[in-house]
């Protein structure tokens, strides 16, 4: 039963996480670029390659991929007989 409640609130985070994601990329990677750069942890070049446009939209599409697969897994073991 906590397997099953576990699915379903990944399921209904993971979907629209990974939607907004999609939606906002720039503005996302603007104020991670903004965080990275108060945090100098990192140097420079690789802060200037993580945050970038297209490095979001990949993880959006993986969000929304993990949010379906977690849905699947739901509804697979609910109707072989694993209870709710």
């Amino acid at each position: 039963m906590a397997a099953n409640i576990a699915m379903l609130v990944m399921g209904i985070i993971a979907i629209p996480s990974g939607v907004a994601i999609l939606l906002w990329p720039e503005p996302l990677a603007k104020f991670f670029k903004l965080l990275g750069d108060t945090m100098t942890m990192y140097p420079e070049k690789m802060r200037n390659t993580v945050y970038k446009t297209g490095n979001f939209r990949i993880a959006g599409v993986g969000y929304v991929l993990f949010g379906v697969f977690a849905f699947t897994i739901l509804v697979w073991r609910l109707t072989h007989g694993y209870e709710f």
